[in-house]
């Protein structure tokens, strides 16, 4: 940036005093050259790409050496002049033109039988000139470039604008009294300035103002970041390069500054920030900003200072069973939680997956407790939907300034690990209950269906032989066999017609679901790997294992047959079926679907007990079954 702002000073002084003589000599040498040279303007397609080019002005040697009149050229295209001229001519100048690339190379006049070198060469873009003679006059010619090149050189005062209003960054010269000498386009456009466009405030003018003045003091280069409220009427960020301009006898002719808006730099600056210190999911701080937060906030001046560590309980659950979109509500909500119990001046942190930490300064061990006890409470003001929020918490306070902040944090952290032994019971039946509201606000499972199921569970475990405890454990597995159904969405559960491939994925995912659920619960243990094979064949054509005979869990074997009895008798997934039909499809899926024997004894059951008098209608929209108790 300083050679930039170094070469712009040169530039302007040159303006300032070699604009007479340059223009003088320039114009004396294009009209006395001995060699031929021409001014075009290049001709371009949609493509950008070189198609002819236009004669812009011509020497006495070019007339003499064409045999052409300036008059019968000047803004005609060479095509119309020069007919014969080759595409590679018209490409190589494009060259010259467009890409600023100087050309050199031999050419054959047809027309006039000469051979010429020609040289080619960018003054703006978009603009060339040639100089060329016949070969036998290389020499010359050569000489003639090279002054002609120095000599426009010298005069590009006439260009300088074009350079400074193509340059894609603000250029300006201020006088010592804050008068504006020059600008660029783009600073003259983007910004306003001296335009009814200008948005440009007085407090924003006044900073400007001072930097100049800093500038002007140094005497030597300084950079800034500036606000300016562009012409489009948002605030920008300016970083700007200002130096003091000086004419050759040392005079100060102004301020130069060079500006480079770096409002989307600043913004990728502050995301990055914020990303880097926070926690994406819920818009907390994370561990890094924390233990910083640590580290400057352990002063005497901030004691007591206070750290409280919270845990959600069930979060790992609630992902492998709802999903981790419900997980993430889950974490929000607590986060928000967070920031209305702890306040300002607290510093709340997601410490990692399920574990959250706070820092209190000039806090006491009375008042975090009463902290923890309104985040206790506004949990429970947090409703239940889809989860409720059970949380464990700890604390310690640092009120000596010898201790150790580390141990602080190990205290606060041992003591939530108790509060979670502790309160583990509680946690998971209010869990438990959450997954069963869940369920019955998802699932069609009516209770009355629920009811059957106990009803003849209890009926036929009787005719087995089980023992109480048994008796209890299929009770219980009528009651949660479809816990897992909670991941299975809404538009899947009712969805009318056949589930493809993918959806029966989902389905069938509800077993495992349902599995890890009971499972955080001891008195649901021992039904556990009923839930989880309730869906198993016989012939191992089932799901989710695909386990064969009696390596399916007694329980699951029961409950197979009474479910599938059930649903097909009051016909939840068909429509309903006699007696006589349900009972000749149990005794059909014997050996494949089900165990033979508990298919003999259950039949059995059916036949020669008043069993079915004793269930209830679970599917209201069924065709009242008049003969239930009928073969």
């Amino acid at each position: 940036m300083s050679f930039f702002a170094a070469v712009v000073i040169a530039l302007c002084a040159y303006l300032v005093y070699h604009e007479r003589r340059s223009s003088q000599r320039f114009e004396s040498l294009f009209r006395e050259s001995p060699s031929g040279i021409a001014l075009y303007q290049i001709i371009t397609n949609e493509e950008n790409r070189s198609t002819d080019y236009r004669f812009v002005d011509v020497n006495r040697a070019f007339e003499e050496i064409m045999d052409l009149k300036a008059q019968d050229v000047i803004g005609k295209t060479v095509s119309e002049v020069l007919s014969e001229t080759e595409q590679g001519w018209i490409r190589r100048c494009g060259d010259a033109a467009l890409k600023g690339m100087p050309q050199e190379f031999e050419q054959y006049a047809e027309s006039l039988g000469k051979h010429f070198t020609v040289r080619a060469f960018q003054t703006v873009p978009g603009c060339f000139v040639t100089v060329f003679h016949e070969t036998a006059h290389n020499k010359q010619m050569e000489q003639v470039y090279y002054r002609s090149r120095d000599q426009l050189k010298e005069n590009e005062k006439k260009f300088l604008q074009s350079i400074l209003d193509n340059a894609p960054v603000g250029i300006w010269l201020t006088a010592p009294d804050g008068k504006r000498l020059l600008m660029n386009k783009y600073f003259r456009e983007q910004v306003g300035i001296n335009t009814e466009r200008c948005l440009v405030t007085p407090d924003e003018k006044r900073v400007c103002r001072i930097t100049d003045e800093k500038t002007l003091a140094a005497n030597e280069p300084q950079q800034f970041e500036e606000v300016l409220t562009f012409a489009d009427g948002e605030k920008h960020v300016m970083r700007t390069i200002k130096t003091v301009l000086r004419k050759e006898n040392g005079e100060i002719m102004g301020v130069l500054g060079i500006g480079v808006d770096i409002t989307e730099q600043k913004k990728a600056e502050e995301e990055l920030r914020y990303i880097t210190f926070h926690d994406s999911l819920t818009g907390l701080y994370n561990r890094r900003y924390f233990e910083g937060a640590m580290r400057r906030l352990d002063k005497d001046n901030q004691l007591p200072v206070s750290i409280i560590m919270a845990d959600l309980d069930g979060l790992k659950l609630v992902n492998d069973s709802l999903g981790h979109h419900e997980g993430d509500k889950l974490l929000i909500k607590f986060s928000q939680v967070l920031k209305k119990a702890c306040g300002e001046g607290s510093v709340i942190a997601r410490w990692g997956g399920d574990e959250f930490v706070v820092l209190l300064p000039k806090t006491s061990e009375k008042q975090v407790n009463q902290i923890c006890s309104r985040i206790r409470r506004f949990c429970a003001q947090a409703g239940d939907k889809p989860i409720a929020l059970n949380v464990s918490l700890g604390s310690a306070t640092k009120s000596i300034s010898h201790q150790d902040f580390t141990d602080i944090l190990k205290q606060a952290e041992n003591q939530m690990y108790r509060e979670k032994i502790t309160s583990n019971d509680s946690s998971r039946s209010g869990l438990l209950a959450s997954f069963r509201r869940i369920l019955e606000e998802r699932t069609p499972e009516s209770e009355d269906h629920i009811y059957n199921l106990r009803v003849l569970g209890n009926a036929f475990g009787r005719q087995l032989g089980l023992t109480s405890r048994e008796l209890n454990d299929l009770d219980l597995l009528s009651v949660l066999h479809d816990i897992g159904q909670g991941i299975i969405p809404e538009s899947i559960l009712h969805k009318d017609g056949p589930l493809t491939e993918s959806e029966l994925a989902i389905v069938r995912r509800h077993c495992e679901v349902g599995y890890r659920i009971a499972l955080v619960s001891h008195n649901l243990v021992p039904v556990a790997e009923g839930i989880l094979a309730h869906h198993e064949h016989w012939d191992w054509t089932g799901y989710p294992q695909g386990v064969r005979g009696k390596e399916i869990p007694l329980l699951a074997r029961i409950f197979a047959i009474i479910d599938a009895f059930e649903v097909s008798l009051f016909g939840r997934h068909e429509p309903a079926l006699s007696l006589k039909e349900v009972l000749d499809r149990i005794e059909e899926g014997a050996g494949t679907q089900f165990d033979p024997r508990l298919v003999r004894m259950f039949l059995q059951l059916v036949e020669e007990t008043d069993i079915t008098a004793q269930l209830k209608n679970s599917n209201q929209e069924s065709i009242e079954y008049n003969e239930i108790g009928k073969i």
